[in-house]
């Protein structure tokens, strides 16, 4: 994985963990940069960096969902996500229906 998508990545999942949103936006915007910047590798690094987390966020966080799709959008490989959002999205419909 490219260095700066893991150091962006890891710093996200510390905001994330300390529950701080201005911390999260600034990571989020870091984790963008960084692979945007490397081009597809650095973007399915991304994608793969994030996707395990995808399951268990929630609130201001989801955001980091929308960031992996994008990077999908923007040329990086989405065969990480297939594992994590067929059950999160299940999960989501079952929670509208109730």
């Amino acid at each position: 994985m490219p260095e700066a998508v893991s150091r962006s990545v890891d710093e996200l999942i510390a905001q994330m963990r300390a529950g701080s949103d201005e911390g999260f936006r600034r990571a989020l915007a870091s984790v963008e940069v960084a692979a945007r910047a490397g081009g597809p590798a650095a973007l399915t690094a991304a994608v793969e960096a994030l996707a395990p987390h995808l399951s268990t966020i929630h609130g201001t966080f989801a955001m980091t969902a929308v960031l992996a799709g994008a990077c999908v959008e923007w040329g990086g490989s989405p065969v990480a996500l297939a594992s994590v959002l067929p059950a999160r999205a299940a999960v989501a419909m079952q929670m509208f229906a109730m």
